[in-house]
């Protein structure tokens, strides 16, 4: 979702949030700052927000070893705000809200990704192969797949709308 991943960096929480550019800066603005990759903010939007995927559930499922800091800065980030944009669009949501407002489950611990999107499928009712993960890790890709789970590996440059687009035609032929 964003760089440098909560792994890679040196400090961490606080976070300060800058609005005006969308980024949060670890150790209460004197730190790093984080950045959400590719088109993560207008995706989330567009998922959260627009039939007719807003019956869809965003879920989290991450090994990373500091969950708090993972967690402060989805309840920081925003999705994109489209009226800034277009305001003549008459979005349903965006403004002000927060990435972890859309998300329906994170887990958030150490263990594979195969346990974190198995334990997802139990508590959210969905089944592994209703489920599509984007993933910068090969491994991660593989062993999701290897429980039916559509994976998709992610370039470093984050999540886009053309991996979207790829999802949901893979996902339309299952």
């Amino acid at each position: 979702l964003w760089s440098p991943r909560v792994c890679d960096m040196s400090t961490g929480a606080p976070f300060r949030y800058d609005k005006d550019l969308n980024v949060c800066v670890s150790k209460n603005g004197m730190g790093q700052a984080v950045r959400l990759l590719g088109d993560v903010a207008e995706i989330w939007r567009i998922l959260s927000c627009e039939p007719p995927f807003r019956q869809s559930k965003l879920a989290i499922a991450s090994g990373c070893r500091e969950p708090e800091w993972a967690l402060e800065l989805l309840q920081k980030f925003e999705i994109a705000d489209i009226s800034k944009k277009m305001p003549w669009e008459n979005s349903l949501c965006g403004g002000n809200q927060k990435l972890w407002e859309s998300v329906a489950q994170a887990v958030i611990c150490r263990g594979g990704k195969d346990h974190h999107l198995q334990r997802l499928s139990e508590d959210l009712g969905i089944p592994v192969q209703n489920m599509v993960l984007f993933d910068p890790d090969a491994e991660h890709c593989r062993r999701a797949r290897d429980i039916g789970v559509l994976a998709f590996q992610l370039s470093p440059c984050g999540l886009t709308f053309l991996d979207v687009n790829s999802a949901l035609n893979e996902f339309a032929k299952r």
